[in-house]
């Protein structure tokens, strides 16, 4: 990929990030979001690298906040990524894999970044 097309790539949830979400190993899975982080502009990579640094944080004070990894990918999925369109009902089956894909993000975060 181009430099330029790498540049003006938004974070959107994608069919190519819908595929890393449906692998069944969990090795096939971490690569392919590794794969998929470095289309991703340097600021981009960099702010999200800092953004699951810390959640990860959090996550490993579960048993006073109550707040796991699996928590945060509902809070944080849908922010992070937005459909390629504007459909509800697409919006609604998104959300699922961009729950999955961020929580895959923060358990993985010393391994991704």
């Amino acid at each position: 990929m181009s430099r330029s097309k790498n540049e003006s790539r938004k974070m959107s949830v994608t069919s190519e990030e819908h595929q890393t979400a449906k692998f069944s190993s969990a090795d096939e899975r971490l690569e392919a979001v590794h794969e998929v982080l470095m289309l991703l502009p340097p600021a981009h990579y960099e702010t999200l690298r800092y953004l699951m640094s810390h959640l990860k944080k959090v996550t490993l004070n579960e048993k006073d906040n109550f707040v796991n990894a699996e928590n945060l990918g509902i809070v944080f999925g849908p922010t992070l990524m937005r459909p390629p369109e504007d459909n509800t009902l697409t919006t609604l089956h998104n959300m699922q894999y961009q729950k999955l894909i961020v929580q895959i993000l923060i358990e993985n975060e010393d391994v991704l970044f």
